[in-house]
């Protein structure tokens, strides 16, 4: 069973079971909680998929200044975990039981001109990445399909992606492949 910090809920620990993302898509993001990501248009899009009674969970890693700001945004929305801070070991544990991982980056220069180490850490847990940057990274994804872009601030299309991504269980096993294989490069 996944490894989960001691102080955290025990929900979580019955909740992070992989199975068909037919059932439930399993979405992961680990990083330092920082003013850099645009939880927001990710919040709005869970909110669209519940509505429609689409079954996914996000699980939160991490801590960092804006930890609190990023609670809050997921305050009422019961599909939402957050596991505090996990180490190397607990996040292998932990991606092997979701379908994909998270890189919700606001669209900040820097980011756009360089693969971020956010990528490269999701490449080497095997996990497939959903991201809304533009240039390089935008590209990798594309031309590796080791994940899938969707457009900054858009939650109607990014719901939208992940509908089209739990239809698509072969594409995600692919692009999972993919992104370890070019890991590993």
């Amino acid at each position: 069973s996944p490894i989960v910090p001691p102080k955290e809920d025990k929900q979580i620990k019955q909740n992070l079971i992989k199975k068909d993302p037919k059932e439930c898509l399993n979405i992961f993001f680990i990083g330092s909680l920082m003013s850099v990501y645009d939880f927001e248009t990710i919040k709005k899009s869970i909110e669209i998929v519940n509505k429609k009674k689409i079954k996914i969970q996000l699980f939160i890693a991490g801590k960092g200044g804006s930890e609190n700001y990023i609670k809050e945004i997921f305050n009422n929305i019961e599909n939402v975990f957050f596991l505090g801070w996990i180490n190397r070991k607990q996040a292998k544990e932990i991606s092997s039981n979701c379908h994909l991982a998270l890189a919700p980056y606001k669209n900040i220069k820097n980011y756009e001109l360089n693969l971020v180490n956010k990528y490269i850490d999701y490449m080497s847990l095997g996990l497939p990445v959903l991201s809304p940057l533009r240039g390089f990274p935008f590209e990798v994804i594309n031309e590796y399909e080791i994940g899938w872009n969707y457009p900054a601030k858009d939650s109607l299309i990014l719901a939208r992606i992940i509908k089209d991504i739990i239809q698509s269980p072969d594409l995600i096993k692919i692009r999972s492949a993919n992104a370890f294989k070019l890991f590993k490069t």
